[in-house]
């Protein structure tokens, strides 16, 4: 008895501003995507292997950032259905009036489910890709009007000869929360070329309600990182060049961007890796971004970065080196005033990183 009353009494402690604490997913999971309820609840999606050389995709929740989780739900039905390792895994967001929408790749396939009850149940998996071609890299948006976006890589047009290892971004909209969803079509934006075939790509939206999509660029081989903002259709996208790293390789390193909104505001944080460094920038409308910021200690290989603002203004910025997950919690002017170094990141995996309501920090894994 006193045992079970000392773990819930640690459970019910709360966490401080500025603390940093890792989070373990539910047994076996990985590659983890989160999202926080305007409630403080902590929803995450995650993988699981099983069934030959996919998984499955599954929902848990947390009361709170740092509290146990509820049950793990499996959201698909079909073993295997589910695309897994390195960045690939399931996709969160939360929509209108609490709606929960997950998205994974399968096989030739951009898959989406929603619960509409908390995450209890999920609706049967539906294809939203109509066309047989290879897929890679879906991301998903929602707003609280209804709309949902569900955006991925996509060989239906071919490689293009001016960007080697390249696919075109399409899109897929829901304007009912998910009921139903249109046909695919390919972004249109003022960039000539395509999007890496394989990095992962990151969807948001905006202070203003506007769809941002960040990729990783391909054009004559560059990998540099592009941020996408379009309206409430997914149309009429302007394209801005986040840093000018010139990282030329005419093959993908499987490694897309991280990008981090200010809430009650249009400010907004991107992170990414280019060659064995990562960097991150800033910018205030999305329109122009800083000089990107290295980790401010050299290092060795750094890989998969996470970016997340915090409710005071500070900022959490965290890779994978050595195969652990390193990390700095920085100022608003950018200034490190913490650092750390955890272990036991699964191999194979990514981590999630999350600003909780109170200005705390923590990592997924």
């Amino acid at each position: 008895m006193k045992r079970t009353l000392a773990i819930f009494a640690l459970l019910s402690l709360p966490v401080l501003a500025g603390e940093v604490s890792v989070i373990r997913l539910p047994d076996g999971g990985m590659i983890p995507d989160l999202a926080l309820g305007e409630d403080g609840t902590l929803h995450a999606v995650f993988g699981r292997r099983g069934g030959g050389s996919g998984g499955n995709a599954f929902y848990a929740r947390a009361e709170r950032p740092g509290a146990a989780w509820g049950e793990a739900v499996r959201i698909d039905s079909q073993d295997g259905s589910c695309t897994l390792g390195m960045e690939r895994g399931p996709r969160i967001a939360l929509g209108k009036e609490g709606t929960i929408h997950a998205l994974w790749q399968g096989r030739n396939a951009v898959c989406h489910s929603r619960s509409t009850d908390g995450g209890k149940t999920w609706s049967e998996a539906r294809n939203l890709v109509d066309a047989d071609v290879g897929i890679d890299s879906p991301a998903i948006a929602a707003d609280g009007k209804g709309n949902v976006w569900a955006i991925w890589i996509d060989s239906r047009q071919g490689d293009d000869p001016k960007s080697p290892t390249s696919g075109t971004l399409f899109l897929a909209r829901s304007e009912d929360d998910g009921a139903t969803w249109s046909a695919n079509y390919a972004a249109r934006y003022p960039y000539e070329g395509r999007a890496c075939a394989c990095c992962s790509l990151e969807a948001g939206v905006n202070q203003a309600g506007r769809l941002l999509v960040a990729f990783r660029g391909a054009l004559q081989g560059f990998r540099d990182v592009y941020l996408l903002e379009g309206d409430a259709r997914g149309e009429g996208f302007q394209s801005l060049r986040v840093s000018e790293d010139n990282w030329r390789m005419n093959e993908c390193p499987m490694d897309g961007p991280a990008v981090s909104l200010e809430k009650g505001s249009r400010k907004l944080l991107v992170a990414w890796r280019s060659r064995d460094e990562v960097y991150h920038a800033g910018s205030a409308d999305g329109r122009r971004f800083s000089e990107r910021a290295a980790p401010a200690v050299p290092g060795g290989e750094r890989r998969y970065p996470g970016v997340a603002f915090g409710a005071s203004g500070e900022y959490f910025f965290a890779w994978v080196e050595g195969g652990e997950v390193v990390w700095e919690l920085r100022s608003r002017s950018g200034k490190v005033s913490r650092s750390g170094r955890e272990s036991g990141l699964p191999g194979r995996t990514r981590f999630a990183v999350l600003a909780g309501p109170d200005g705390a920090f923590f990592l997924v894994y």
